[in-house]
């Protein structure tokens, strides 16, 4: 902190330092005796007395980083609003920690803005979530509001009255204070950043975005003069007035606080770095090198400030009304290693242009400008237009040129997360700068080469690197060598896998004899994931030549795709021997091997040292930069300031979600069971482990987590240790997601919709040792069985899939598998019935309480009894149910299978038979579902009425095929019950309130052709009552 003298613009004393990181926000007491102050990235308040002395007793309650602070009038109290949406209220003459009102939990996000009214009997508080509230601050009681609406709160002030607040968010706004009402608005002040009230004079002080600051009358609501501008027009951040209301001071941009005279608006004090007020001797404007030198106490070769003046604005300083106390007195935040470097020119540099060139780009760079504080750059459609003058230009409209958005009116601002942006790394974590176009979720990052990066900060950690037209296989041996040698257990192996070993029907590709050979044990080896596309049958191997290639050298290499000759030099420049790629490995026209090898796939990906996934076209092309001439690296690289900085490669994310290989079923298993993961795209490599991820543009901190690619893998969504409290819920919810994603890919053949999968669903056996560890008592037909078949029942299709059957050319799959059904399924709740064209907005499946036994048909021709855990989905709350409304009670009994044979009734392998209620309503689409639909929807929601207590009686919902006639008679059954409490599901005016558990998941079903037995047709709700009294039928059903 520095005090500065405000008649003659010199520093007293000197800076006070507060041993911690740099202080973000501070307030002086109205007595102006003491400050308090908070650390930018910490939980503490500090106070210290205007000799730079600093009060006993720290703070350290708050429950996160401070972002505002607020005296009460007397000064007897000091409120303080954090992070979280929290606000504290202490006893400012202790001591020790003394909260005397709070945590007042404001759901507002960030409270950025804190005020106490005149009175002191009241407190205004605004935040991130656009929103302002009054609470009463003796009782932390809300007063008044939300009142929403209004954009980001930055600042707030009373009015001397109390009456009325002022606010800075998306403009200047006048509101009434005991009602919320806004009783004016300064339409033409845009993006406010700071507003200040006279104490002395009916003015308001507001400025913003634009470099500007304006004065109106409190009263009239008129302006009092023009805008006011500082010579830069850089961004300002805080206003404030003086005691007597004479002066008007403000920050910004432009790392300087400037004084006005508010009688004539005429500049008169700019307040700058390099005097000294308390010594003759100090150094004056013209002395700036040895100034730098006495502050920093040592003597190096100095070289000139590039800007004289205040510490970066990123630190969001926050300058009240209240520290203006004493004349004199103007307070500010600084650290000294935030000292701006001074600016190069390299002769190869690009130009600038006129806005580009007043910026210090090192100097913004090593300190940092938070994303609050940005620098304007102008409109995009002028950057664009400049783009052939401008080297930082050029790279903006390159970029922004691509997304395919409309560019008029869209603004762009420069900002550098700095050196606490990342978690809490140290400086120089993040060397780069951001720039952010005002349409949400378009940012352009620009990073550093390591060449020129050390021009900011010496390590090269998190610079960017040229991307060669070869991939580096030493530094790919580097990732993983990393990767084995620092993450231990975490990425070497799993437990549920129990120390198991390939086994010897196995055969791998010797990358060295060129022969595909038995495993051998203890084999270290590598896989292969990749698009098989139509290369042709020409290169697999067959029961026909499988004995020469087992020979050395019998695999002949001139025959094979690209991607699998590269995939074999690629293994050998990492040292490595042994490689299994499917086609090369699997005997494709022998079923019972392939049955072998794809019953062992969740072992082979698993414990494969790390799996090359060709991620950039199918088997016929090469991967990129294995061999010259495969890929193009080229980077757009601007030359500014002797800096290089490069625009990032397309997104890697995008590029692996985009392609044809993250299409496809069979690479799904394959990409979640591998351990480490080496990606080869279009443009360069990326290694992917469970701890790291690394690409050859980046030369990343060790030991920092960049984001992965969105593949979590199998051993991030199950336990990572044994438990013995796993209920079914722990399994369920991962096999859904498991379901949900795979079905959304394609395959060559349907009939590979089950074996795709396979892998995966053993691997969730294993680990969750499901069934005892039997898979195929675990799952069939790609269904869960054991614990929560009854919720496993409950998929549904996405409203654009295909309503068609999956014809297998070996066997039909049942109705209720979702492996029977073309097209992508989901599990999401109830709210499903009320919008099936949601995306992922949906809220997740809520499990359900199971009400049947169910029994399932093995191969062998016996009913096989399935277990279900009937302690999941219990209802805790429920509604009393009167002597008219009896609940539901499921069908009881058991279910011999002999006599069931003695009522010819066949039981065919994969029906399920078990007992419940049948009966039959009448479906019609509902409208608003139809209206929203679009092209290409085959499934809608109808709705299911009833006659009963009125015709046409809403009783629930159901998703059919959208062919499915309106007024169409279905038979339903009961499979559960749901745990929620969907709203709208059916008519409660006629059929009473809602409660929870009043809903009856049911089926629709239709009579299988010259069978017995049933087949799905959809799954839906239907409320409790009305099912009760349509006289349900007890009833054994056969489901196929």
């Amino acid at each position: 902190m520095h005090k500065w003298d405000c008649k003659t613009g010199l520093l007293v004393g000197k800076p006070w330092e507060r041993k911690s990181r740099g202080i973000g926000v501070l307030a002086l007491s109205p007595d102006g005796k003491t400050i308090a102050c908070s650390g930018m990235y910490d939980r503490i308040i500090q106070r210290w007395n205007t000799d730079g002395e600093i009060v006993k007793g720290i703070w350290t309650d708050d429950s996160d980083h401070v972002q505002s602070l607020s005296w009460s009038p007397c000064g007897g109290r000091l409120a303080s609003g954090s992070m979280d949406g929290i606000i504290l209220i202490r006893n400012a003459k202790n001591e020790e920690e003394d909260i005397e009102v709070g945590p007042i939990k404001t759901n507002q996000g960030w409270i950025y803005a804190l005020a106490y009214s005149p009175l002191g009997d009241k407190i205004a508080s605004g935040g991130s979530k656009e929103t302002i509230c009054i609470w009463d601050a003796n009782t932390g009681e809300l007063l008044q509001g939300p009142i929403d609406d209004l954009g980001s709160v930055f600042s707030i002030v009373w009015s001397r009255d109390g009456n009325k607040i002022y606010s800075a968010d998306r403009f200047v706004r006048v509101l009434d204070s005991n009602s919320g009402a806004e009783l004016h608005r300064f339409e033409h002040f845009n993006f406010p950043c700071s507003i200040a009230l006279s104490p002395k004079h009916g003015l308001l002080a507001a400025v913003g975005h634009d470099g500007a600051a304006q004065l109106w009358d409190t009263e009239s609501y008129q302006p009092v003069g023009h805008p006011f501008h500082h010579e830069d027009h850089q961004k300002l951040t805080r206003v404030s007035f003086s005691q007597d209301g004479r002066y008007l001071a403000y920050c910004g941009l432009n790392y300087k606080i400037t004084l006005w005279m508010v009688k004539d608006i005429i500049p008169k004090i700019e307040i700058s770095l390099e005097v000294d007020a308390t010594n003759p001797a100090a150094p004056t404007v013209d002395q700036p090198d040895n100034m730098r030198n006495d502050l920093l106490g040592f003597s190096e070769p100095s070289r000139p400030f590039a800007v004289y003046g205040f510490p970066h604005p990123s630190q969001r300083f926050h300058v009240l009304s209240s520290l203006w106390q004493r004349l004199w007195n103007t307070l500010s935040m600084f650290s000294l290693s935030n000292l701006l470097f001074t600016r190069m020119k390299v002769n190869d540099d690009d130009a600038l242009c006129s806005t580009c060139s007043t910026l210090d780009f090192c100097s913004i760079i090593h300190n940092g400008i938070g994303e609050d504080d940005a620098v304007p750059l102008g409109y995009l459609t002028d950057i664009i237009k400049k783009r052939d003058q401008c080297g930082l230009c050029r790279p903006i409209a390159t970029y922004f040129s691509q997304c395919g958005i409309n560019l008029r009116m869209i603004t762009c601002k420069l900002y550098a997360p700095g050196e606490w942006s990342l978690m809490g790394h140290k400086r120089g974590a993040y060397n780069g700068m951001l720039i952010q176009s005002s349409r949400d979720g378009f940012t352009l990052e620009m990073r550093l080469l390591g060449g020129t990066g050390s021009k900011v900060w010496g390590p090269k950690w998190l610079h960017g690197q040229r991307v060669d037209q070869i991939v580096d296989a030493n530094q790919l041996k580097r990732w993983i060598h990393t990767c084995k040698k620092k993450h231990g257990e975490t990425c070497e192996s799993d437990w549920w896998r129990h120390g198991e070993a390939l086994p010897n029907t196995v055969r791998v590709v010797d990358v060295v004899r060129m022969a595909i050979v038995p495993v051998p044990p203890s084999c270290h080896f590598v896989a292969l994931s990749y698009v098989w596309g139509m290369a042709g049958e020409g290169y697999w191997t067959t029961q026909a030549n499988l004995k020469q290639r087992s020979a050395p050298g019998g695999l002949d290499a001139s025959i094979l795709p690209d991607t699998i000759s590269d995939s074999i030099l690629l293994v050998r420049q990492l040292g490595e021997r042994y490689l299994w790629i499917d086609s090369l490995c699997i005997v494709q026209d022998d079923p019972s091997d392939k049955a072998v090898q794809i019953g062992v796939m969740e072992l082979i990906y698993g414990s494969s040292e790390f799996t090359i996934f060709a991620a950039a076209g199918t088997s016929r092309d090469p991967i990129p930069g294995v061999r010259s001439n495969t890929r193009d690296p080229t980077q757009h690289i601007a030359k500014i300031q002797g800096l290089q900085l490069a625009l990032p490669l397309p997104n890697a994310k995008e590029i692996i979600a985009n392609s044809t290989w993250n299409e496809r079923g069979w690479t799904y298993q394959e990409v979640m069971l591998s351990r480490r993961r080496v990606f080869f795209t279009a443009r360069q490599v990326y290694f992917e482990c469970r701890k790291e991820l690394r690409s050859e543009e980046m030369l990343p901190q060790p030991g920092f987590a960049m984001s992965g690619l969105g593949m979590s893998g199998l051993g991030q969504i199950i336990p990572k240790t044994r438990s013995a409290h796993l209920t079914c819920e722990s399994y369920l919810r991962p096999y859904m997601e498991i379901v949900e994603e795979f079905t959304r890919r394609k395959l060559t053949f349907q009939s590979d919709i089950v074996d795709a999968v396979d892998a995966l669903l053993r691997g969730l056996t294993k680990a969750f040792e499901l069934a005892d560890g039997d898979y195929d008592k675990a799952f069939r037909f790609g269904m869960l069985l054991t614990g929560c078949l009854d919720d496993a029942l409950l998929w549904q299709p996405r409203a654009d899939t295909p309503h068609a059957r999956r014809v297998p050319t070996n066997v039909m799959w049942p109705s209720w598998s979702w492996a029977a059904w073309q097209g992508a399924v989901r599990y999401v709740s109830d709210e499903i019935y009320h919008n099936n064209h949601a995306g992922p907005s949906l809220p997740r499946f809520k499990f359900g309480q199971s009400l049947v036994e169910w029994h399932l048909v093995n191969e062998d021709g016996q009913l096989v009894h399935q277990y279900v855990d009937h302690r999941k989905g219990m209802i805790l709350e429920c509604n009393p149910r009167s002597a008219t409304n009896a609940a539901y009670v499921a069908p009881k009994g058991d279910i011999d299978s002999q006599q069931l044979m003695t009522k010819d009734v066949p039981l065919v392998p994969g029906t399920l038979v078990f007992r419940t209620s049948l009966s039959r309503f009448d479906v019609t689409p509902w409208v608003s579902d139809i209206q929203n639909a679009g092209a290409g929807v085959n499934y809608a929601i109808y709705s299911i009425l009833s006659d009963i207590p009125r015709p046409s009686t809403r009783v629930g919902r159901i998703i059919l095929p959208s062919s499915t006639n309106s007024l169409a008679s279905h038979e339903f059954i009961v499979l559960s019950r749901s745990t929620e409490r969907p709203l709208g599901a059916y008519d409660d005016q006629r059929l009473g309130e809602s409660y929870y558990g009043c809903m009856l998941y049911v089926m629709a079903v239709q009579k299988m052709q010259d069978e017995k037995r049933f087949e799905r047709v959809g799954v839906g709700i239907v409320f409790e009552q009305a099912w009760v009294k349509s006289a349900p039928e007890e009833k054994i059903i056969y489901l196929g």
